[in-house]
């Protein structure tokens, strides 16, 4: 879909791991531990 779009994915992966991290920081440790890999599988993707 990025690509049919011509969104610049090096962007978007930026965008993913900021919200990542701004996610994480307002969970529980075991909140964040659950929630990170879900960031990770999009930014893999995307990668």
């Amino acid at each position: 879909m990025y690509n049919n779009l011509l969104v610049p994915l090096p962007g978007m992966v930026e965008a993913i791991r900021c919200l990542k991290e701004a996610a994480l920081a307002k969970l529980s440790t075991e909140e964040a531990q659950q929630a990170a890999p879900y960031f990770d599988y999009i930014i893999q993707e995307l990668s």
